[in-house]
């Protein structure tokens, strides 16, 4: 017994060349997509908002030249300066630190 074929389509029309066209269409647009995910096609997007975040370079110490009529003296207060860097910087850690316990304890 045979089955009765009339009027069925002839094919899907998928052949080899016609799956590999649309692989390699998906492929290309993935590749765009991960290429802008990882940042290397969209560079400009957060552009306007840079300057919100913006800080004062460090630079670092170097003794301070006085006057001339001082006869070529300076003022080196490196190793201060580098001690009230390091001051500041354990003070405003655990400033933040405090005030983020702060706010826990407030919530609960």
């Amino acid at each position: 017994m045979k089955v009765n074929e009339k009027g069925t389509p002839e094919g899907a029309g998928t052949t080899y060349d016609t799956a590999k066209a649309k692989l390699d269409e998906t492929k290309t647009k993935n590749d765009e997509q991960l290429a802008k995910a990882a940042g290397q096609a969209d560079k400009g997007f957060l552009e306007p908002v840079r300057s919100m975040f913006w800080a004062p370079p460090i630079a670092a110490c170097e003794p301070m030249a006085l006057p001339a009529y001082f006869n070529g003296l300076s003022v080196d207060a490196c190793g201060v300066v580098d001690g009230g860097r390091a001051l500041m910087g354990f003070i405003w850690a655990a400033g933040g630190l405090f005030l983020c316990l702060g706010m826990v304890k407030r919530s609960i």
